[in-house]
């Protein structure tokens, strides 16, 4: 009976021994073959081809499933008899969600100050159910501590607040000349990819960055409630770079992950006098501004991208105030201008939408001054 036992483990262990070198073989094969084919890896540029694919449907007269199936073969995963996509349907679209989300936080907006807080937060969301986020807020009092036997033990309020954040809606419109759109789709790929991350990172970085209070419409800027801090007067630029960065941090105590936000400036004189400080660059701030954020207490969501393109509609090419198309009384309307009719240049517009928020999740988690003359 031992003996039968033994034969059985022995002949398991050669059969998995086996399947696995028959996996390793298959995934050897399937490797040899992709790279064979040219056959593109996904590389965190999922959104980029989603708009590329709307482009390119409008310009060759094709679907966007169609143009996806032609260029990027590797991305698409077929079904048959299925039911429509649903967001709280696991194995369906509840997954690719997920990856556009983290596709928009990594890639789009990956350079932006709002990407690399993201990054540094320990309260990032991913809005790929619809539903609002309630973020605990953060108490700076300790809730624990020693207690001898018997002793009631304290009871901490540091879950008993919450942040709410509710997506508010960042959009952006860009048309995209006939020309453009002639070379290949990795080319096109390519130009939309900076386009998207540019556009989306100049409109979201805007209003992090500034002193105004969260509406209905947006969320409130960094700056928002707090006084600015007076920088040093004198000393060496090193003397005065370590007061004001000293003053800054003093002042969002008690921070767990103190981050500063710098100019290009202030940014490179950093890197020089303090390499350990983690600093990020905002080209969009004046020179001489800095913004101390603890980036625990960043709370943010992010949502998909939704995107549409058309080569049909009249736009108002105003990047800073558009405008309705007409203002004004009935038969006395005013019209914007400049317009532009996609169909008359040879154009097709593209326009991302993207449901974004965050909040503070505690009360003087920032600090900042302006006028840092080193």
């Amino acid at each position: 009976m031992d003996d039968d036992l033994i034969t059985i483990a022995k002949d398991a262990r050669r059969i998995g021994k086996d399947a696995r070198s028959a996996i390793g073989i298959l995934d050897h094969k399937f490797t040899r073959y992709f790279e064979s084919t040219g056959a593109p890896r996904r590389d965190g540029s999922l959104i980029a081809r989603i708009a590329a694919c709307r482009l390119i449907e409008k310009s060759e007269r094709n679907t966007a499933a169609a143009v996806a199936q032609q260029y990027w073969p590797h991305d698409m995963q077929l079904r048959a008899a299925v039911g429509p996509a649903r967001t709280d349907t696991a194995g369906w679209s509840a997954e690719l969600l997920a990856t556009a989300v983290e596709d928009v936080s990594s890639t789009l907006l990956g350079p932006s100050v709002f990407g690399q807080l993201r990054e540094l937060s320990a309260v990032s969301y991913d809005l790929v159910d619809g539903a609002a986020v309630k973020s605990p807020s953060h108490s700076s009092v300790p809730s624990g501590g020693f207690f001898g036997e018997g002793a009631p033990i304290t009871v901490g309020a540091l879950l008993i607040g919450a942040v709410n954040l509710q997506t508010k809606k960042a959009a952006s419109i860009t048309a995209v000349t006939r020309e453009v759109l002639k070379g290949s789709a990795a080319n096109v790929q390519t130009s939309l990819e900076r386009l998207l991350a540019e556009d989306l990172s100049l409109a979201v970085d805007v209003i992090l960055l500034d002193a105004v209070a969260a509406d209905a419409i947006r969320p409130a800027g960094l700056r928002n409630g707090v006084a600015g801090l007076v920088p040093a007067a004198a000393g060496t630029p090193t003397e005065k770079a370590a007061a004001d960065v000293g003053a800054l941090i003093g002042a969002i105590m008690p921070a767990s992950k103190p981050v500063l936000i710098a100019a290009g400036r202030q940014t490179a004189s950093l890197g020089a006098y303090m390499p350990a400080m983690p600093v990020v660059a905002a080209p969009l701030l004046p020179a001489g501004m800095l913004i101390a954020v603890d980036a625990d207490a960043f709370a943010n969501i992010v949502g998909p991208v939704d995107i549409a393109a058309s080569g049909d509609p009249v736009l108002h090419m105003e990047s800073a105030a558009p405008l309705p198309l007409v203002t004004g009384a009935q038969g006395a309307g005013v019209p914007a201008s400049p317009m532009s009719s996609m169909f008359q240049i040879a154009a097709t517009s593209l326009r991302c939408i993207l449901d974004i928020d965050w909040s503070m999740r505690r009360a003087n988690a920032v600090a900042w001054m302006t006028g840092a003359g080193w």
